[in-house]
């Protein structure tokens, strides 16, 4: 085999393995930093996919989440296609002072965007907390 050849693959594993190393670099540690990132993105309109874990009245399913201008402005049960009453459901920046309230109890931050993936509230074990999920955001994009 051509010994430029051979080098180009090598140059090209190289930069494949550079590609695969930044997005194995963790997100956020900490509720400052994902804050940071979210704030940067400058997202106050979006829909997110999350699930609410508790000992009350809301449902355990999935459900859509829809903030404008930084508020919720529906939720979705996602089972039923019903729409449910959003007082209990939380925005990102929510998210992110309960989970800032909540410290040193374990969050666990998306790498991108800095949204808080997992946010247990005390002890879901003893019925005396909550545990709120955001599996996925969509954002609308902002017309310039």
């Amino acid at each position: 085999m051509p010994r430029f050849v051979r080098n180009g693959s090598f140059a090209l594993s190289l930069l494949v393995l550079a590609a695969c190393g930044d997005t194995l670099a963790p997100g956020p540690q900490s509720v400052a930093e994902a804050r940071a990132l979210w704030a940067a993105h400058h997202v106050t309109t979006y829909s997110y996919f999350g699930t609410q874990t508790c000992f009350c009245t809301v449902p355990s399913g999935l459900v859509r989440v829809d903030v404008v201008d930084g508020k919720v402005s529906a939720v979705t049960d996602m089972t039923t296609n019903a729409q449910i009453p959003s007082a209990s459901w939380l925005t990102v920046d929510e998210l992110l002072t309960l989970a800032e309230t909540l410290q040193p109890q374990p969050v666990e931050f998306d790498r991108y965007l800095g949204y808080p993936k997992r946010v247990e509230r005390c002890c879901v074990a003893d019925d005396s907390g909550s545990v709120y999920t955001v599996s996925s955001i969509y954002l609308v994009p902002v017309s310039l």
